[in-house]
């Protein structure tokens, strides 16, 4: 085997807390040194007559560093991916999560083989003192969980060791974008329509860099107690640290949503660290306007926004901002990024080149999609799409978001509760989550322990819910109309074309978790693994469950492939309902948005589809009224 194929393959995938952490114990002589003894003693050992295992066989040319590297990265990876699934608990994945992982980013050709050979690394890893596998009391099945020793040397990895090269990193901007089909779907997707590819090519075709001073800061600040997550972008960003520009690549979801591959170190998923630490490689210098623009966006980051103008954040810089920019930041409601901004505002002041990214989100974009479809004025009028000073980016740099009404508010005032637990109950509700998924949200913002929800929690819930109901009628009455359409495609797929002309296909498939058994030993045990595959049943139940967020949501990804496409930006930072460029372009990006409401919602898009789904059609509701064309204005 030439040198570095193989063992190159796992070095770039493996690529964050584990290698480093797994880098430091061997150097010490201590925690792995016994995996590396069992995984030595075992290419070496015969089987049968002479020959060794298949799995030793596959992996005779990776130095036993990087395999136990690998499997501390599965099982992180395992947690991570548990820790996002409700009920779960992040701190046992199972056993055949972890090794079907190790397979993967072990390179291994079929996944019968993956399953096997990390079934068997993670026999070795529980020999060495790394894991301890168990039996699920609820009889799920064998899970793993790390042993406190090496969740330690997890949590402490991040000061010094060794820099992996990211894999999904490029060097130079990548061009073309696919549709990603979900384990549970089966019908194929077309390509990506011109519109929605030259929106992807802008946002992979930005130049990044990381924010080394911010680095910096960060990483002196990690303890114990820092998130899982934070360690692995701080991990993947100093590994960037000395390239002055690298490309993201993207992705599709089946309904048209842009994505960033890099898990941790992304803008479009990334927390507020992730966000913080990436800045665009091309920056600029700014006139008065930018500079108003960044003190907005610092002003947004605190989560004092309401009383900073849009577009002139130089007057609440100017009443609020002080005590922030002397000593403040750690306070501020998104800290790193308000951090960057604080600098950014400094460098901008001294005429130096600024590379942050100024965002502007959307207010309640759920609800926004909903007001243009059905032309409903008074809740437009809730969700800062009404009136003519929404129409250039001169008038909306005069707009102070304290005057703009706010359905959030308008509701919390009604039920008789705050905007925040208001926002937590319909957030989820307007993208289909059922009653007791927002009293879930409801108990998370109230501090307490996933699952635990009590009786005020679902009451408060529902209560939110009705009264929201009351004062977005035509809202609601569409999001039943849409729970509706899947009844008519009983047993079939449903399709519909986004205004970009992507062509969204909901198919979920009852039994995509058809039994294919994967058999391999586990501690002496033999143990099956079922391998997913989607089969040819179409789940009605989850159809018509996910079909109205289904739509919104490909909406608000058409929303977001116009707006990329047609302004003038040539950096782009986006994630869903949120779009950030640099200060000087904002101005350019508000200025394209009416067009691009009126290219979308212009035309009766509902009309087209009720004549699809429910004919005969009904009839139009008449043009998009010139004042709904506002939409980027964020109340946070």
């Amino acid at each position: 085997m030439e040198k570095g194929s193989k063992v190159r393959t796992t070095a770039q995938v493996v690529q964050s807390a584990a290698i480093a952490a797994t880098g430091k114990a061997i150097s010490a002589g201590a925690d792995y040194e016994p995996l590396i003894a069992v995984i030595d003693r075992e290419r070496t050992r015969k089987r049968g007559r002479g020959r060794p295992p298949l799995w030793v066989t596959q992996l005779r040319e990776e130095s036993s560093a990087e395999l136990a590297a690998a499997i501390l990265y599965a099982i992180v990876e395992s947690r991570l991916w548990v820790e996002s699934q409700p009920g779960s608990n992040p701190d046992s994945p199972l056993v055949s999560s972890v090794a079907g992982r190790l397979g993967r980013n072990l390179g291994l050709g079929s996944d019968e083989l993956g399953l096997q050979i990390g079934g068997q690394l993670l026999h070795l890893a529980a020999l060495a003192g790394i894991i301890a596998p168990f039996l699920d009391g609820d009889d799920e099945g064998r899970r793993v969980v790390l042993l406190p020793a090496t969740r330690q040397r997890l949590a402490v990895y991040v000061n010094g060791s060794g820099a992996a090269v990211r894999r999904l990193v490029r060097t130079v901007p990548p061009r073309g974008v696919s549709v990603k089909l979900r384990h549970d779907m089966k019908e194929e997707r077309q390509d990506a329509p011109p519109r929605v590819e030259e929106a992807a090519d802008k946002v992979q075709g930005t130049a990044w860099r990381i924010n080394t001073a911010l680095l910096d800061t960060m990483l002196s600040r990690v303890t114990l107690s820092t998130p899982l997550e934070e360690l692995l972008a701080l991990q993947q960003a100093q590994a960037l640290r000395d390239r002055p520009k690298f490309y993201l690549p993207v992705g599709l979801d089946f309904r048209g949503r842009l994505y960033q591959r890099g898990k941790f170190l992304t803008y479009t998923s990334g927390g507020d660290l992730a966000r913080g630490l990436l800045e665009f490689a091309e920056g600029e210098t700014v006139d008065d306007a930018g500079i108003g623009w960044i003190a907005y966006h610092l002003a947004q980051m605190t989560g004092q926004a309401g009383p900073a103008e849009f577009g002139n954040g130089r007057a609440w810089l100017l009443n609020y901002g002080r005590e922030l920019m002397a000593h403040g930041w750690t306070e501020a409601k998104e800290p790193a990024q308000a951090l960057a901004a604080r600098a950014a505002f400094s460098d901008a002041i001294l005429g130096k080149p600024v590379h942050l990214p100024i965002r502007l989100d959307a207010t309640c974009s759920g609800l926004q999609h909903i007001a243009w479809l059905t032309r409903d004025k008074e809740l437009a009028q809730l969700v800062n799409l009404w009136g003519d000073t929404y129409t250039t980016a001169q008038k909306l740099a005069a707009k102070a978001t304290a005057e703009s009404p706010d359905f959030y508010a308008y509701v919390a005032q009604s039920a008789g509760t705050g905007r925040d637990q208001v926002k937590a109950v319909l957030v989820p509700t307007f993208y289909g989550a059922g009653e007791y998924t927002c009293a879930e949200a409801l108990a998370a913002l109230r501090g307490k322990k996933r699952l635990i929800v009590t009786d005020a929690d679902r009451e408060m819930a529902a209560r939110v819910r009705t009264h929201a109901r009351i004062h977005a009628k035509e809202a609601f009455q569409l999001l039943d109309d849409l729970e509706r359409v899947p009844l008519m495609y009983a047993g079939d797929a449903i399709e519909w074309e986004t205004p970009t002309g992507f062509r969204v296909v909901q198919d979920y498939r009852a039994d995509w978790s058809r039994v294919e058994p994967v058999r391999t030993v586990i501690e002496g045990q033999r143990i099956g693994f079922a391998r997913r595959r989607a089969g040819s049943r179409i789940d009605g139940r989850q159809q018509q469950q996910a079909f109205a967020a289904n739509f919104v949501h490909s909406m608000d990804a058409a929303m977001l492939a116009e707006l990329v496409a047609a302004a003038p930006a040539e950096s782009w930072a986006v994630a869903h309902d949120a779009f950030a460029v640099l200060p000087g372009q904002v101005p350019a990006l508000l200025d394209c948005l009416p067009d691009v409401i009126r290219d979308m919602y212009g035309p009766d898009r509902l009309a087209a589809l009720w004549a699809e789904w429910f004919p005969p059609a009904p009839g139009t509701r008449g043009p998009l009224p010139e004042n709904m064309a506002g939409g980027l204005l964020t109340i946070a």
